[in-house]
């Protein structure tokens, strides 16, 4: 199970490296592979703890791809 685990974070370390914008790569990576909540991400991210700006940039991410 480790070594698929593994092999699956792979899959999306790569997938997230061909993300121009650096915002979207640390937003996806702390919310969806660390568990951060967005408050905690967008705190990273922006430097306040505002949960709209990272759902928003994340949404027009996925809207565009």
């Amino acid at each position: 199970k480790k070594n698929k685990l593994r092999e699956q974070a792979k899959v999306v370390e790569d997938w997230l490296d061909t993300i121009k914008d650096d915002k979207v790569r640390v937003i996806i990576r702390n919310h969806f592979m660390l568990g951060r909540s967005w408050r905690q991400t967008s705190k990273i991210v922006y430097g306040y703890a505002t949960p709209e700006a990272s759902k928003m940039v994340f949404r027009r991410f996925m809207q565009e791809n």
